[in-house]
């Protein structure tokens, strides 16, 4: 293991540097050292090829300017591959995947009223895509299981390029866990390997972790979300697929859990009293357990085999280079002009190499935190603790954290007036501070600054067809109030709101003044129960009087 601290230099694997990690993969590796070394940890089963085949398709063959109609449940069945013209707006998109759906709606109709009966030769083909022995009831149950899926072979050829930058590290991490080295391929399905990916539903980084999973595992706050650096997120999902795997006893299933929960993976276990994934795949039912869940495994093994085979599929590649850097621990909270300056170095190259700062701190609304290990260029002068605080100045140095500056709404504000003025967007302030109606009332406080909200606008989004979360969180945003359809964690529901989400923005506070104080009074204590207790359990009327 070639780590380095504090000031040192050379290639980084970062961070196997405190006690509390190295213990943790120490004891990690002697719980599960026995279990986890089985000749086989990834079976591909011959029942599950079928899915496989068509993840590797996807991934392989179309990119995301195309895409397959097909059967939902039985991946053999692929009607159509649709092409779009480039610039092809989304809804224009959506029409013609409509369109398209609802002719083979109309042909699965047809075939199954047909009969016997002579068809054209466009349904014969469609009818052939289901076998000899297909019925007429079964084709119509499958006019409601007509389902899109957008190709992914640019994203994923471009994934195997940018894995290059992480991979040592990566299979560095899953060995001194104990754990199987194919889980390395992982990246490819959530997030195509972009460390800034994020979802619809707020998953972030190299392995997509939600904010109240990676919380579990890395610093997440108003400076800094781990969730976006490749090097610590590495390490918080070893650590969870081994926490899977230690719960479920198998790595199909404790892949399967890194999108659908622990919890409801063990659920269904226990419901089919079986722990065989391709039982689980095509038997168990649940309202959460829909299409991606199912598709988590055989997705994950076509990666794995094209992340084996990629000159097979794309031909020749040039992997990028090791990421490579020097580290330096800061002695107190710092803002990151000061450090720019003492350090001389660029600000791009720092932003670059520190992923996990927020724009927060960019902006130097926040510090950087003490003991925090800035990553610096590894050319140039090695730097240490000690130097730092020397070239520093105690006025530059600061015992705490800034805290975000705040704003008292005065009667006849709008939000867009206060946003404009601190220069940040109403739907920013709606999100995070405005009540059930969509508003701030007379006398409410309201924070100006971005935080790690703002950081999402400049990172990429997750790929269409990977949009998923980590272990059980469809169950508890649906607790909160936010669920996702009947997808689960994967989120292609229905979009919901979330508080204030569906509220006017430029409600004044003369207009809301008519409302009453009681009604702007009590939905203050509302939040502040929110913000107490996020997640809403144990909290009546008793329990916001006393919070008044």
């Amino acid at each position: 293991m070639n780590s380095t601290g504090a000031g040192s230099r050379g290639v980084i694997r970062r961070p196997l540097t405190t006690r509390r990690w190295v213990f943790a993969a120490l004891s990690t590796w002697l719980a599960f050292a026995p279990a986890l070394a089985q000749d086989d940890p990834m079976p591909r089963p011959q029942q599950l090829e079928r899915d496989v085949q068509f993840w590797i398709r996807v991934y392989t063959q179309i990119d995301t300017n195309a895409g397959f109609l097909h059967d939902q449940y039985n991946l053999g069945v692929v009607y159509d591959t649709l092409h779009f013209a480039l610039n092809t707006t989304p809804a224009e998109r959506e029409r013609q995947v409509d369109q398209a759906r609802e002719g083979y709606v109309a042909a699965l109709r047809r075939i199954a009223d047909a009969g016997d009966a002579p068809l054209s030769a466009d349904d014969q083909r469609t009818k052939d895509l289901w076998g000899a022995d297909i019925t007429p009831a079964r084709l119509r149950s499958a006019i409601d299981d007509i389902r899109f899926q957008l190709g992914q072979a640019d994203r994923f050829r471009a994934g195997l390029i940018r894995s290059g930058a992480w991979e040592t590290h990566i299979a560095e991490t899953l060995a001194n866990l104990g754990l199987p080295a194919e889980l390395a391929v992982l990246p490819h399905v959530e997030s195509s390997f972009n460390p800034a990916a994020y979802s619809k539903v707020g998953a972030a980084g190299l392995w997509q972790f939600m904010r109240s999973t990676g919380r579990r595992y890395m610093r997440i706050d108003s400076a800094v979300d781990d969730r976006l650096d490749p090097f610590r997120s590495t390490e918080a999902a070893a650590q969870l697929l081994a926490y899977n795997y230690r719960v479920l006893g198998s790595w199909p299933l404790a892949l399967t859990a890194y999108n659908h929960g622990t919890a409801g993976v063990r659920r269904a276990k226990e419901t089919l009293g079986s722990d065989d994934i391709v039982r689980i795949v095509r038997s168990y039912s649940s309202r959460t357990f829909g299409f991606a869940s199912r598709n988590f495994y055989v997705s994950f093994l076509a990666a794995l085999d094209i992340d084996r085979n990629p000159e097979k599929y794309f031909g020749a590649l040039q992997r990028q280079s090791e990421t490579r850097f020097q580290e330096v621990q800061l002695p107190a909270y710092v803002p990151m002009a000061t450090l720019e300056r003492a350090l001389k170095i660029d600000a791009e190259k720092l932003r670059a190499l520190n992923p996990a700062l927020l724009r927060s701190v960019w902006d130097g609304q926040q510090r950087v935190p003490k003991a925090y290990h800035l990553r610096l260029p590894l050319e140039g002068s090695p730097w240490t603790r000690e130097l730092l605080a020397q070239r520093l100045s105690p006025a530059e140095m600061f015992a705490g954290q800034s805290g975000p500056p705040r704003y008292r709404v005065q009667r006849g504000d709008t939000l867009a007036g206060v946003a404009e003025r601190y220069g940040v967007s109403a739907d920013h302030h709606r999100a995070r501070d405005a009540g059930d109606n969509g508003r701030c009332g007379c006398g409410d406080r309201t924070r100006t600054s971005r935080g790690d909200r703002g950081h999402a606008a400049r990172g990429a989004r997750a790929p269409l067809s990977r949009r998923r979360g980590v272990a059980g969180r469809g169950a508890a945003r649906k607790r909160r109030g936010r669920g996702r359809g009947l997808e689960g964690t994967h989120g292609r529901g229905q979009p919901a709101t979330g508080v204030g989400g569906t509220g006017g923005g430029a409600g004044s506070c003369a207009r809301a003044g008519g409302r009453g104080r009681a009604e702007r009074r009590s939905q203050r204590l509302q939040r502040r129960a929110r913000r107490h207790d996020p997640r809403g359990r144990g909290r009546d009327a008793g329990a916001l009087r006393r919070l008044a």
